[in-house]
């Protein structure tokens, strides 16, 4: 194997540095380190209760695969997967040292690429050497020496015309691969091929995907202005499908208005509210057909204050009766970019839930699609619940029903690339109603810019007049739980989205470790069992039916049917993983889900857990189709997604930042906190 290729950008940048730079490399074989002690035997329930994480990640140990599933009609499917035949050859491990020491993995690739260029044929003995772009080299067979110095020229990369692929990464793109097409900004989309080497139970395979990222267009300077900034919106139809029929509990508003900041004629406005509260009462809510206030129109340069006055107003009668309002609808500009200053400002400073409307579909009649979608927003957010699971019914959900059980999704957004100034985002949701499992709250903290540990699940403060007091997410939930179930749950499954495999020791030791101390901040001796499962949607392993056309295992759209679930083969060699395909698709090759255990106290059968997996993905709220991602990760993306809007909004008026920009970040400084959401608009799922 050739070693991975690094970013061109990336190594154009390093090349500046010194043209002429000499490097010396030492290459030697480490020392022979001792193997790994044999992993324990798993333990009953009882005594699984009381295990506690290791305190290092060499320690530790995934829990084994418990079984294959067996649940459901057995088929056969295809994975973009290929065997790998490994030569007969023993493989050496070589240390390698740089002096003076590199900056990045880049350069490290750029000089070990020129060492191998040279001297392959001669002092390396023709041998294929693979290298990780710090101290590992890797070749199949012994190298004619032990230990060995080089000293190698910099290459000047950046003048090399005969590069033929751009590498991003375990990607490679270039125009040969299909016409490039253009996104607007001065950018335009390239094709290309990910690669990737997975150990699987087949034994090693080469997991080839297609893929694709955006590169600047070779314009000139010019005309790359004028079209970034004279860049139009493009719309985008709803696709969902028109399946709703009735909610399963409606909420109920009684208090509402609505603000327009478009230009969308009043009567228009006043049309789509009686439109959309006709529907929302048609699938079983109770909404008032008269709004509280009159329905009014505001300029837009002074939308915070506009949506002070009508709540104020509002609040100055509701009081008297004390009552509160419920509802307001905000009819967005043209423009784009104001929807984080609405959302915050309802959320933190007015503590009132909204819905936000695009003026396009406002004036437009008949739209029923969009009305049904909207409906099913406002629904939760005031309270009610759109779907349950027939099994919660029948009060038979497989992992749910026979203790109590909490649902959590986790997940942590960070700033776009290039943005140094922003912190990033933590998002926890947990279920408030078992056994039904649909209604769930979110709290969100922002913490270190792009630290992926959640940092507030659990907090100790002390105050020297007060004492120690406990805090943070986790805790929060838990008390929530019990307030609205009047129990403890004994069971915790945790969905932990956006964690990469090199992650996941660090991530599970730090947020059970977290999860633990805020169980037991709540009684002595507290518990639960956990199940720790993370999600991962951004892999490149794509599944497609054995016979292409074939009814009994293909779908409409030519994709997998929705359900299925791999967990052979491709999957981990030992350990809990599998792929599961939750969602019917519409267009294009559907993604299966990878759900990897890596704590299970709980002792689930694959069946089970996969079963319970599949079918919370039916009890998503705002639509009516099975989606591709378990709904609580789904809900701590969308609401980590939605505090980012508390601390951006007063970065960029536009609503985004400039393409290539950066602003430089404070190492020392503190993070920002995130406003305070409203506790009324806390405890409804206003991040859908």
């Amino acid at each position: 194997m050739d070693p991975s290729p690094s970013s061109v950008s990336a190594t154009v940048s390093s090349s500046s540095l010194s043209r002429d730079m000499d490097r010396q490399l030492s290459l030697r074989e480490p020392e022979e380190v001792g193997t790994s002690g044999t992993t324990p035997p798993p333990q009953p329930p009882s005594a699984a209760m009381a295990v506690t994480p290791p305190a290092s990640s060499k320690a530790l140990r995934h829990p084994p695969r418990p079984g294959f599933g067996k649940f459901g009609r057995r088929c056969v499917v295809k994975a973009n997967h290929f065997l790998v035949e490994v030569a007969g050859k023993d493989l050496c491990h070589y240390d390698v040292s740089m002096n003076p020491e590199p900056i990045s993995k880049t350069t490290n690739r750029t000089v070990i690429n020129e060492l191998v260029r040279l001297h392959r044929d001669s002092e390396l003995g023709r041998r294929m050497a693979v290298y990780d772009g710090r101290k590992s080299w890797y070749t199949a067979g012994a190298l004619p020496f032990t230990s060995k110095n080089f000293v190698v020229k910099f290459p000047d990369i950046g003048r090399d015309g005969n590069v033929r692929y751009t590498a991003v990464s375990r990607s490679f793109f270039s125009p040969r691969f299909g016409y490039p097409m253009e996104i607007g900004d001065g950018i335009e989309v390239w094709r290309g091929y990910y690669q990737s080497l997975r150990l699987t139970q087949m034994g090693p395979s080469l997991n080839v995907d297609t893929s694709a990222t955006s590169f600047y267009k070779s314009v000139p300077v010019v005309d790359f202005v004028v079209e970034y900034l004279n860049l139009r919106d493009s719309s985008r139809p709803l696709s969902d499908a028109n399946r709703i029929k009735k909610m399963i509990n409606g909420g109920t508003i009684e208090y509402w208005t609505c603000l327009n900041f478009s230009r969308v004629p009043p009567n228009d406005v006043f049309r789509f509210c009686n439109d959309l509260v006709g529907m929302c009462n048609d699938k079983g809510m109770v909404f008032n057909p008269e709004p509280f206030s009159a329905i009014r129109s505001a300029p837009l340069n002074d939308m915070e204050s506009a949506l002070k006055v009508v709540y104020n107003q509002s609040m100055e009668r509701l009081s008297r009766l004390g009552k509160h309002i419920q509802l307001l609808i905000v009819i967005l500009p043209e423009m784009r970019g104001h929807y984080g200053k609405v959302k915050r400002v309802c959320d933190t400073e007015l503590g009132i839930v909204s819905q936000c409307c695009l003026p396009k579909h406002v004036s437009s009649r008949g739209n029923k699609q969009y009305l049904e979608n909207v409906a099913l927003k406002i629904n939760v957010k005031v309270g009610g619940r759109n779907t349950v699971l027939d099994d919660a019914i029948h009060q038979n959900i497989p992992c749910v029903t026979d203790m109590p059980t909490i649902i959590f999704g986790a997940d942590v957004t960070h700033p776009a690339p290039g943005e140094d100034s922003s912190p990033s985002i933590a998002a926890v949701v947990a279920s408030m109603d078992w056994p039904e499992v649909t209604k769930y709250k979110g709290l969100v903290s922002a913490q270190e810019h792009r630290r992926e540990m959640i940092q507030d699940l659990y907090t100790l403060k002390h105050d020297p007049q007060k004492g120690y007091s406990h805090g943070g997410m986790i805790r929060e939930l838990l008390l929530s739980f019990y307030r609205a179930v009047n129990r403890k749950p004994d069971r915790i499954i945790f969905y932990r989205d956006g964690v990469s495999e090199g992650q996941f020791a660090d991530v599970l030791l730090y947020e059970m470790d977290a999860i633990r101390k805020a169980c037991a901040s709540l009684q002595e001796g507290y518990l639960p069992r956990v199940t720790f499962i993370v999600v991962q949607k951004r892999h490149h392993t794509r599944l497609f039916p054995q016979v292409h056309g074939d009814r009994s295992s293909t779908d409409r759209s030519g994709n997998i049917l929705p359900g299925t679930v791999v967990d052979t083969s491709i999957c981990h060699p030992t350990e809990f993983d599998f792929y599961l395909c939750s969602h019917a698709g519409i267009k294009g090759t559907s993604r299966p889900t990878h759900y990897h255990v890596l704590l299970d106290e709980n002792r689930f059968t694959a069946d089970t857990l996969q079963m319970l997996t599949n079918n919370l993905c039916y009890t998503y709220a705002r639509c009516t189709r099975s989606v591709s991602v378990v709904p609580p990760a789904y809900y701590a993306h969308l609401a980590a997604f939605r505090a980012r809007y508390y601390v951006e909004s007063d970065l960029s008026e536009g609503g985004s930042t400039s393409v290539g920009g950066s602003k430089t970040r404070d190492k020392s400084a503190a993070v920002r906190h995130l406003p305070q959401i409203k506790d009324n608009v806390k405890e409804v799922m206003f991040f859908c």
